[in-house]
C-alpha cells in the first residue's frame, strides 16, 4: 500500500511539474448599485481578456484571488461572494441599467466565503468556467459578483472598491 501511495504521488508532482502557469489582472471592474434600492448590496462587474497562450490547452486549475479592504463587520460576520457569468456583452455605460437576471447565468461560476475576523482575502475556483471557455461551450463575457453578508442586514463597500480590485484581483490558470 504504501508503495502504491508512493507510486501515485510521484504521477501527480510530475503531471504538476510539466505544467505551466499564467496570471492576469482584471480589464474592467464596475459597481453597480441597483437604482431605487437602497438595501441592497452593490455587485461588481468583473472583466477580463482570456490569454492566447491557452488556447487548445488542457485547463487543470483556474482561480481568481483578491483581497478587499477592512470592513466594520462583526468578528463573526461570513461575507459571501458569488460569480455569475454574463451571457452578453455590456458596457460600463448600461450596466446599472440591465435587467441582471436576464444576462447572467443563474448557475453560479464559483463561490467563496470568509469569516471577516480570520481573512479578507477570497480564492474563487474558476476551473469549470475556464474549461468550458476554451473548449468553445460558453463565451467569456466575465461576471456578475454578487456579496452577500450572511449573518447581519447588509455591507456598505467603499466606493472606489472597483478601482480597488482592478489592482488586486489576480486571474490564476494552471494548464498544460
Amino acid at each position: 500500500m504504501k508503495r502504491f501511495m508512493i507510486i501515485l504521488a510521484a504521477l501527480a508532482i510530475s503531471s504538476l511539474a510539466a505544467a505551466d502557469e499564467i496570471s492576469f489582472n482584471l480589464d474592467r471592474c464596475v459597481m453597480i448599485d441597483i437604482p431605487g434600492d437602497q438595501i441592497s448590496t452593490p455587485r461588481l462587474a468583473l472583466d477580463f481578456d482570456i490569454p492566447s497562450e491557452l488556447d487548445n490547452q488542457e485547463i487543470m486549475y483556474a482561480e481568481l484571488t483578491f483581497t478587499i479592504p477592512a470592513l466594520r463587520l462583526r468578528s463573526d460576520s461570513l461575507l459571501e461572494i458569488c460569480l455569475f457569468p454574463f451571457f452578453s456583452e455590456w458596457s460600463e455605460d448600461d450596466i446599472d441599467n440591465m435587467d441582471l437576471e436576464a444576462v447572467t447565468d443563474s448557475m453560479n461560476a464559483g463561490c467563496f466565503t470568509v469569516k471577516m475576523e480570520e481573512a479578507n482575502r477570497f480564492q474563487i475556483d474558476l476551473t469549470s468556467f475556464f474549461r468550458s471557455v476554451i473548449e468553445g461551450e460558453i463565451p467569456n463575457y466575465g461576471f456578475i459578483a454578487i456579496p452577500e453578508l450572511l449573518n447581519a442586514p447588509s455591507i456598505e463597500f467603499p466606493e472606489v472598491l472597483d478601482e480597488q480590485l482592478l489592482d488586486l484581483a489576480v486571474v490564476k490558470v494552471v494548464y498544460k
